[in-house]
């Protein structure tokens, strides 16, 4: 029998630092949405991961930065399995 036990305790910490964060989309096309995050201002070049489901799937996204303002946003466009469905029933939170 294999032991999980470090990855399962890691696993277990890792989730205890997710949060969710409120989020908006804003339509830019039928194959792009713009989601917007209202929490912090990332620094020049910070990319982040987001998941609807965090124990199945993560997906990187480059943040776009707002100066002066606590917010920023991302592009997503209509690829893969993950992002058309957020485009046709987009998420209010997210991980």
């Amino acid at each position: 029998m294999e032991n999980t036990g470090p990855v399962l305790g890691l696993d277990f910490f890792g989730r205890q630092q997710l949060r969710k964060v409120d989020v908006r989309f804003d339509v830019l096309s039928p194959h792009y949405v713009s989601m917007c995050f209202k929490y912090t201002t990332p620094v020049v070049t910070t990319a982040i991961r987001l998941s609807g489901r965090p124990s199945i799937k993560w997906y990187t996204f480059v943040t776009i930065a707002k100066p002066n303002h606590d917010e920023f946003s991302l592009i997503v466009s209509k690829a893969g399995d993950w992002a058309p469905k957020q485009i046709k029933k987009p998420l209010t939170k997210i991980c």
